[in-house]
């Protein structure tokens, strides 16, 4: 797939890519133009597992937690093999957010599609459907 890099405006933004080509994923297609920025993976879960690393010191349970926390933007990285599922993740969610339930299960769908270990399928899976229930909760 090849991509154009779209700069961001502000330094904390992250870079978003705008799809070249048509490309076809679970029987859908997205077309040429899409703007996407890959797996929206919070940036600030390295710093809930320091705060749970120095907590660890008082009850050590929360030491597993902590390293998981900390190691989750190298274990789900923005981009690689789980980048189609989050392009038409994206897509279906831009076409119609309210039917945010079929766009995590064609997230899931091609998760699997593309040979992710189904422990690191299933916690995006489970991570992105959390978020999506909160965030239809508070609206």
């Amino acid at each position: 797939m090849s991509l154009q890099l779209i700069k961001p405006s502000q330094w904390w933004q992250p870079a978003q890519f705008k799809t070249m080509h048509d490309k076809c994923l679970q029987g859908i297609t997205v077309p040429a133009g899409f703007v996407t920025d890959g797996a929206s993976v919070p940036r600030w879960l390295p710093v809930a597992g320091i705060v749970l690393l120095i907590a660890g010191h008082w009850l050590p349970i929360l030491f597993i937690p902590a390293i998981g926390l900390i190691l989750a933007l190298a274990m789900f990285p923005r981009f690689g093999k789980s980048f189609d599922a989050a392009l038409l993740h994206d897509f279906l969610l831009q076409q119609n957010p309210q039917q945010w339930r079929y766009a995590n299960r064609m997230f899931l769908r091609q998760l699997k599609t593309d040979d992710l270990h189904c422990w690191r399928a299933y916690t995006m899976f489970f991570a992105v459907s959390f978020y999506q229930f909160f965030m239809w909760r508070i609206k």
